[in-house]
């Protein structure tokens, strides 16, 4: 998805996970105060990857795809039959026919397969919380709006990562999935609207954006990129649990009324603005995607996902807490840190 993971220094085996603090300690089950993990006698806040309605949502989705793709098997078959065995001498057009149905019913079986695999895996080892406790929290400032001279929103939590719970040899460490809804076309022309600097874009191989560096404040304030019309911006994307992949418009710095009645909270906070594609496209984020990380098309952080306003998708924004500030915030309490190493 769109976490961001973090090495605690280079001398350390320690992985962290960051994510929006309302999510790692949501209310009115948590009082909005620090969490600090200092040492081994202090008790954890343990992380669960999959709450209980979202493990039984996951699993009715593999069974749903695998429905689905039994269907469309049934579907082609019957067009094969259709079709009929090889004749010779039968036209080219319908031998292609068949060839096509026959390649479209092997995928099928093949993605069945896939989520079969998936499935028998996590019911076999994710059943129930206890097997889905991925981490827990080591640190998690109170969440805050209007902090500091610069008014962000403070609102992160780093999770410390359970070493045997993670395949290190199938880690794939900072990448962001901008495959599924959007086509690699598509995503190519979208996220390079103006031609200038298409030409040296790439599709990340398998749809997987490495995460590399982090955008700056004056870029955030002052973009560079083009869009289709030649004016300034800079195209985003993101990968929620909620939405998905989606892309957006960053227009810079604006403010906004953040309302955290919860905790009693209700100020102006500054924060990086975005909003949607384009009408057609929808909007960038709904409630659920907290916490995902929002990067360029050359793959920098821009921003972690902290909040959203508007009534309909067309005027959606997405607010977003500059990573460049709270990688400052990361680094009062672990100097060291810095985003996991490029995985190949």
């Amino acid at each position: 998805m769109g976490a961001v993971y973090l090495r605690e220094s280079s001398q350390s085996d320690r992985v962290f996970l960051l994510t929006a603090g309302h999510v790692a300690h949501p209310p009115p089950a948590h009082y909005n105060k620090l969490l600090s993990r200092k040492n081994s006698s202090q008790t954890r806040q343990q992380i669960v990857v999959l709450g209980t309605n979202a493990y039984t949502v996951a699993i009715n989705r593999m069974m749903s795809t695998i429905g689905h793709e039994l269907l469309f098997i049934k579907t082609w078959g019957e067009e094969i039959e259709r079709l009929g065995p090889v004749i010779e001498g039968e036209a080219p057009r319908r031998t292609r026919a068949r060839k096509d149905y026959e390649d479209l019913v092997e995928r099928a079986r093949r993605r069945i397969e896939d989520v079969n695999g998936i499935h028998d895996e996590v019911t076999k080892h994710w059943t129930t919380p206890n097997q889905r406790v991925i981490g827990y929290v080591v640190h998690a400032p109170a969440i805050a709006i209007d902090d500091g001279p610069k008014h962000f929103t403070r609102d992160w939590a780093l999770i410390d990562l359970y070493r045997d719970k993670i395949d290190w040899d199938t880690f794939q460490g900072n990448k962001v999935y901008v495959g599924g809804k959007i086509s690699s076309a598509n995503f190519i022309l979208k996220m390079h609207p103006h031609p200038e600097g298409r030409s040296d874009f790439k599709y990340p191989p398998g749809g997987l954006l490495q995460v590399r560096g982090v955008v700056k404040d004056d870029e955030i304030r002052k973009p560079q990129q083009l869009d289709a019309n030649g004016e300034k911006c800079l195209i985003v994307t993101k990968n929620g649990k909620t939405t998905g992949t989606t892309l957006g418009r960053l227009s810079g710095m604006e403010s906004f009324i953040r309302r955290c009645p919860e905790h009693g909270i209700k100020k102006t906070s500054i924060e990086i603005a975005v909003y949607p594609y384009s009408n057609k496209d929808g909007a960038f984020s709904a409630p659920g995607d907290s916490g995902a990380i929002v990067v360029d098309s050359k793959g920098r952080i821009v921003g972690l996902l902290v909040a959203g306003a508007g009534t309909t998708e067309e005027t959606d924004v997405t607010y977003l807490t500059p990573y460049w500030w709270i990688e400052e915030q990361m680094k009062k309490v672990f100097p060291n840190c810095f985003l996991y190493e490029i995985v190949d």
